[in-house]
């Protein structure tokens, strides 16, 4: 009998704190999302791409007065 009156008194001891909500009716509307925040943005993939090209000019063909 008192395990009984233990178990009972240690159910009903442990409240949960009550947690108030906001509830609405449903309507259809638009939503609009600003976001403003600071940082860098960064590729996943990084290609670097460059002009030069490693190699020898053997032969440069041009004629006199030509630019």
């Amino acid at each position: 009998m008192v395990l009984v009156a233990l178990t009972l008194v240690a159910i009903f001891s442990k409240k949960e704190p009550v947690i108030t909500v906001q509830t609405e009716k449903v309507t259809r509307r638009s939503l609009t999302e600003l976001v403003v925040a600071n940082g860098k943005i960064q590729p996943v993939t990084q290609v670097v791409i460059s002009p030069e090209v490693a190699g020898e000019i053997i032969a440069l063909r041009s004629r006199k007065g030509i630019a």
